[in-house]
């Protein structure tokens, strides 16, 4: 009865190997400095990189 207005919906996927790329992400190279702190490194589509009003220390 909870889930009476319930719907989920699953799509199919393909999976694709590629070694490369895993090495570079594992290695934290897609990774950009923070507000040019080179201390602070994230992901280019991370909203942090939005915030530049902020200090960076209150964020670690």
């Amino acid at each position: 009865d909870d889930f009476d207005d319930l719907c989920v919906v699953g799509y199919q996927c393909n999976i694709f190997r590629d070694d490369e790329k895993a090495v570079y992400i594992d290695e934290n190279r897609h990774l950009i400095s923070w507000m040019g702190d080179e201390s602070i490194l994230i992901d280019r589509y991370e909203r942090r990189g939005h915030l530049t009003e902020l200090d960076a220390e209150r964020l670690n």
